[in-house]
């Protein structure tokens, strides 16, 4: 943790350098200078740009979920303007965007949107430069909170955790297929890391919850649908079989391949090498028991 810290300190400091030294080469402003502050401000937008992409990468890979939250937690303002950072800062690498008058008014050019129509408007230099400091340090200190604290920005005031805890029971049968598990309170909980498990021990979510948060663990053909129930593997009860399954180095839960004791099919195994793992228990083949919890 502290070298990725050390890192970010180290970019942080760069982008500082480079943001003073552009605001001396704007007090000192004459004909034939203003390539010293535009040097400056394109230094300082790398420096900004890096920065925000490794502690991006760094809070990711500390609370997957957390860094989710936040980005789904910003608003259109402000994701399109760090759509518009990363862009001018592509663009600026490759050619000259830059329009000075006579007044020495430095003027950024319009750049051409990608994968969609519309180019962003010009801008001035001088106040973007200021802004788009201020906007970075917020973004880098966002990621920084959740590195080092992994603390849940999560609005979850939308679901209803299931007040007892429950075991499942094959619909055809009865016979028992799980543990008796808890609903789990804070999505912040699951891991959207590949061969780790997806919930922790002896928990449940449904389909639905996930699908709503944004956090489904995989994409593809064999996603997880809202009519079901998603456990950690370890909360399968002793008695239940699984079977091979299609898959690279395990099951990818395309098939039902999780049975009973009596042989009734009751959930699917996702254990491949890509994916965090779990079973998917579709709420038609299952039925719940709660366990009362008197204090």
């Amino acid at each position: 943790m502290n070298r990725h810290l050390s890192i970010l300190q180290f970019k942080q400091a760069c982008a500082d350098y480079h943001y003073s030294q552009a605001q001396a080469a704007l007090k000192n402003l004459a004909a034939g200078q203003a390539h010293i502050l535009i040097a400056e401000f394109s230094a300082m937008l790398e420096v900004l740009h890096t920065g925000i992409h490794l502690a991006r990468v760094s809070a990711y890979k500390q609370s997957t979920v957390d860094v989710k939250a936040y980005m789904n937690s910003l608003d259109a303002a402000t994701l399109e303007e760090l759509r518009y950072l990363e862009q001018l800062v592509q663009a600026n690498r490759i050619d000259h965007l830059f329009d000075i008058s006579d007044a020495l008014d430095i003027t950024i050019q319009p750049i051409q949107k990608r994968n969609e129509r519309g180019s962003y408007e010009a801008r001035s230099l001088i106040p973007y430069m200021s802004e788009v400091k201020q906007f970075a340090d917020g973004l880098i200190q966002a990621m920084v909170n959740i590195y080092t604290s992994s603390s849940a920005h999560y609005d979850q005031s939308w679901r209803t955790v299931d007040l007892h805890r429950a075991s499942y029971y094959c619909r055809v049968c009865g016979a028992p297929v799980t543990k008796i598990m808890s609903h789990l309170g804070n999505l912040s909980g699951i891991s959207l890391k590949e061969k780790e498990s997806y919930l922790p021990r002896a928990t449940y979510v449904y389909g639905h919850e996930v699908i709503k948060a944004e956090l489904l663990p995989w994409n593809g053909s064999n996603e997880i649908t809202e009519d079901e129930l998603v456990i950690s593997i370890d909360s399968l009860g002793r008695d239940v079989r699984k079977d091979p399954a299609p898959g690279c180095c395990g099951p990818d839960s395309s098939v039902l391949n999780v049975f009973c004791r009596e042989g009734h099919p009751i959930g699917r195994e996702a254990a491949d090498c890509y994916m965090p793992h779990c079973i998917r228990l579709p709420l038609t083949h299952v039925q719940r028991l709660e366990t009362l919890d008197f204090i």
